[in-house]
């Protein structure tokens, strides 16, 4: 977990992973940043077809998701599907904004809307 996580979000996953861990049912929100959450999970324990999916459906509720796609990008690289973690490195280049400038795209934290 890294420094900037905030301990809710580091509980969060410690959660999740728990609930992974124990094949006990996660119950879904529809929100992007759980999706994220779940799939970065799955990475992390090499379930690289289940990252995916969550992976997929942050984009799909959130297309402009920019970690989304790099996140995707890990899975796809480690699947050995190069051409598809091309294309989803070029996407995550893409949905940075001149507008936002931020560098990780949308975020989870409740600085969404501030100004970087």
């Amino acid at each position: 977990m890294g420094a900037h996580e905030s301990r809710d979000q580091q509980r969060a996953i410690a959660i999740t992973r728990a609930r992974i861990d124990d094949h006990i049912p996660i119950y879904r929100f529809d929100g992007p940043c759980v999706f994220r959450q779940q799939g970065s999970v799955y990475l992390v324990k090499a379930q690289l077809d289940r990252a995916i999916k969550e992976f997929d459906e942050v984009i799909k509720l959130e297309p402009g998701f920019t970690v989304a796609f790099s996140d995707r990008a890990s899975a796809y690289l480690n699947e050995h599907q190069y051409d598809r973690a091309i294309e989803d490195s070029d996407q995550a280049i893409k949905t940075l904004s001149d507008k936002y400038r931020r560098p990780l795209g949308l975020r989870c934290d409740k600085r969404t809307d501030a100004k970087l």
